[in-house]
């Protein structure tokens, strides 16, 4: 039995060609070991759209877990205009307080970050801050 099994068995299975439109595909393909993962997004401390979210027009992310995608922000409200500077003439962005609520956990996949210029650059209280919102943050989509 063991020697009809040995002459019917085939050593070695051949190597497969790939033809021609899947050698182009190996050639693109990335090497393995290689890292080809997309830098992770920034949206921590920044100013986003949220899609579908239409209440307000601008958020700003409290909250941002990377590995979970998911953030925490607090909606924006105009303030006025900017008097003075870069920004004269242009809205003026504040957080809507606290008392007003409006804070909502939403997956990162919809936020759209934003290019803001923090004008008071008031790092440990986003409460007073105040933001030029210029338009989208292209890189960071």
């Amino acid at each position: 039995l063991v020697a009809a099994m040995e002459a019917i068995s085939v050593s070695e299975r051949p190597v497969a060609q790939p033809s021609g439109k899947r050698k182009s595909l190996l050639q693109t393909a990335p090497v393995e070991g290689e890292a080809q993962a997309r830098p992770a997004r920034q949206l921590f401390n920044r100013v986003v759209t949220v899609e579908g979210e239409e209440e307000h027009p601008y958020w700003y992310v409290l909250t941002y877990l990377p590995d979970l995608q998911w953030c925490h922000v607090a909606p924006l409200r105009q303030c006025g205009v900017f008097e003075s500077g870069a920004s004269a003439g242009r809205p003026r962005w504040m957080l809507l307080p606290e008392e007003e609520g409006g804070e909502k956990d939403v997956g990162a996949g919809r936020c759209k970050a934003m290019i803001a210029l923090e004008i008071k650059k008031t790092k440990a209280n986003a409460d007073e801050e105040e933001w030029d919102i210029v338009g989208f943050d292209l890189e960071n989509v």
